[in-house]
């Protein structure tokens, strides 16, 4: 949709495509495999973009449906433990 209510369309003008940074929408994380590399070195790869883009923990946060309450209460929770942390700093490490 354009700001204007309108949908967009793609460069055929048959379908509606979706906005990829649209809240809602996971982008799929895609590695071409380079010439030379083995099959090996492009999983790794890919396993690392995967991580980078943060797709297994928001599948992981969307498996269930979480209430707005409850969405809210995690991110004033946040807010506070980053609050805590910049006026104190972090807890040192007990051996």
């Amino acid at each position: 949709m354009t700001p204007f209510g309108r949908p967009t369309y793609n460069h055929e003008g048959l379908t509606p495509r979706r906005n990829p940074t649209r809240k809602g929408v996971i982008r799929l994380s895609e590695v071409r495999m380079m010439e030379g590399e083995s099959f090996e070195g492009m999983l790794r790869r890919f396993n690392k973009r995967v991580q980078q883009d943060g797709v297994i923990s928001e599948a992981r946060r969307r498996a269930h449906f979480e209430p707005p309450s409850v969405t809210r209460k995690k991110k004033e929770a946040a807010k506070r433990r980053k609050s805590h942390r910049s006026t104190f700093g972090r807890r040192p490490v007990r051996r």
